[in-house]
């Protein structure tokens, strides 16, 4: 486990097996999952629209955020719908840790913290 985006109050095994399950891509977030062949967040809309968020795009806070913008003006985005990316989002990137921490735009590299 690597300590740089956890605690150890996270170190347990069932924080260690969920994050196994994340990074494998064998989680959903509501209608969100990860495709871990492409590092992309996928949202299959229910009239059959689909939309991507590429993840390696998603570098500091500002990019991420803008993705959760985007996301929001999207066919049959929801307050729940666009929840569940957020924690999508927080569970693939622990996003106070990489991102946003103390309230401090960070830059980070997206594909080393999904190869944690």
């Amino acid at each position: 486990m690597n300590d740089k985006w956890t605690t150890m109050a996270d170190m347990t095994p069932e924080f260690e097996e969920r994050e196994r399950a994340v990074l494998a891509g064998e989680v959903q977030w509501g209608p969100w999952r990860y495709d871990k062949k492409v590092a992309v967040l996928v949202w299959e809309q229910e009239k059959g629209d689909r939309y991507e968020v590429d993840l390696e795009r998603c570098v500091d806070a500002g990019s991420t955020l803008d993705w959760i913008a985007q996301a929001a003006t999207k066919g049959d985005a929801t307050p729940e719908v666009i929840g569940n990316l957020v924690l999508a989002l927080d569970e693939l990137f622990h996003l106070q840790a990489t991102t946003c921490g103390s309230g401090q735009n960070r830059k980070f590299d997206p594909l080393e913290v999904l190869s944690r």
